[in-house]
């Protein structure tokens, strides 16, 4: 509210982004709650497409629409180089982290797979 004089304003950008939170929400909740795993995995990933529509339109928000949000500035050029080698760094720490959260998470998942295979031939002896 005190920079933009208002505590919401209906500006494209910030609705664009709020539907990306709830469909984010949304898929959390239907992941938690959808029953069956392989039911709720495929729910998750209809969910999950239809959040991914919003994400170009919340990028070009912008872009496309003039309200009281500024426009990008990196695509104009008018950003010091300092910044944008920043950027580049920031975004190549990001990407490796996640590559590093995404294999330690595959791994964990073949894992609980594995056990819950082996407690089913317990099961079965």
């Amino acid at each position: 509210k005190p920079i933009w004089g208002v505590w919401w304003d209906w500006e494209p950008r910030l609705t664009a982004a709020l539907v990306l939170w709830f469909t984010y929400l949304g898929y959390h909740l239907v992941r938690a709650y959808a029953g069956e795993r392989h039911r709720a995995a495929r729910f998750g990933a209809v969910v999950g497409i239809v959040g991914f529509v919003d994400v170009p339109i919340t990028a070009l928000a912008t872009t496309l629409w003039r309200t009281i949000h500024p426009p990008a500035m990196i695509f104009k050029g008018d950003v010091d180089s300092a910044m944008v080698q920043a950027l580049v760094v920031s975004i190549a720490a990001f990407s490796i982290l996640y590559l590093a959260l995404m294999v330690s998470r595959v791994a964990l998942g073949r894992a609980q797979e594995d056990v819950e295979a082996i407690k089913g031939q317990l099961a079965e002896e």
